[in-house]
């Protein structure tokens, strides 16, 4: 009986917790000093780490801890045109907020996706290959459309490579629909997503909304073939083997052709 009493309360404690879509998180009505009511995890909210100095999530990251990461209530049902967009800069702890911080290798920011609350996929990075040094906030967006019908979690992972310690700043959590995200080829009738793109240290994946069989290739800025696969449905890529740069997916599908861009960071 009572192992059915807690069940209960779990699974009551997570609807209660669970956002309706579209949905917005400005951390300036939560406590200072705590993380965020409905979120989980160990980055909390202070005061003068948000927009225009207000509340904002403050990941402090160094090497007495390397990692600081933090889960958002459950959000949903998505679109096949959402985003999850966020605000963000990094700043040297030392004389708060005097320094920009310069990221060094190990140093990151990646942003997860999880429609089950165990397997999180990888959908965005910010590192110092695509990290520039400043005391604004800057928007970043991903788009999430393979997640489409599902009740999803973001995870933010904050992880530390070397010098001194610092402060991951992140505002304004937003996951809506973009008119942007609707602007896909068509092949045969059939919409083609290429995701995510750009794509940061995570395969990306090509998808056709049909049962079809088409094949892959992928060619460097050269013109060599690197990779190539065949299929229907859902196809991964292995980008996170690739070398920054751009690439150009095409796809073969009962005698048509498309091609796209796919900008690996």
């Amino acid at each position: 009986m009572k192992h059915i009493l807690l069940l209960a309360t779990l699974l009551f404690s997570m609807g209660a917790w669970a956002q309706t879509y579209p949905f917005a998180e400005g951390f300036h009505g939560q406590p200072s000093g705590q993380v965020p009511s409905g979120w989980s995890g160990d980055i909390p909210v202070l005061s003068y780490h948000g927009l225009n100095e207000e509340k904002g999530l403050a990941a402090e990251i160094g090497g007495a801890d390397l990692v600081d990461s933090i889960i958002s209530p459950l959000i949903g049902p998505l679109t096949n045109v959402s985003t999850v967009s966020f605000w963000y800069r990094i700043i040297d702890k030392n004389i708060y907020p005097s320094t920009p911080t310069t990221l060094g290798a190990g140093d990151k920011v990646e942003v997860f996706i999880s429609n089950d609350g165990t397997n999180y996929d990888n959908v965005y990075t910010i590192d110092q290959s695509n990290h520039t040094s400043s005391f604004n906030f800057v928007r970043r967006k991903a788009f999430i459309p393979q997640y489409a019908g599902d009740m999803v979690r973001v995870k933010f992972v904050c992880s530390f490579g070397a010098g001194a310690t610092y402060f991951v700043d992140i505002d304004s959590v937003v996951l809506r629909d973009d008119p942007t995200a609707s602007i896909s080829p068509v092949l045969n009738g059939a919409i083609v997503k290429l995701y995510p793109n750009p794509v940061n240290g995570s395969n990306a994946q090509v998808a056709i909304a049909n049962s079809e069989t088409y094949s892959i290739n992928v060619y460097d800025i050269l013109g060599n073939s690197i990779c190539s696969a065949n299929g229907s449905g859902t196809l991964p890529l292995p980008s996170s083997e690739w070398h920054s740069g751009m690439y150009m997916v095409q796809i073969k599908q009962s005698g048509r052709t498309l091609t796209q861009k796919l900008i690996v960071q």
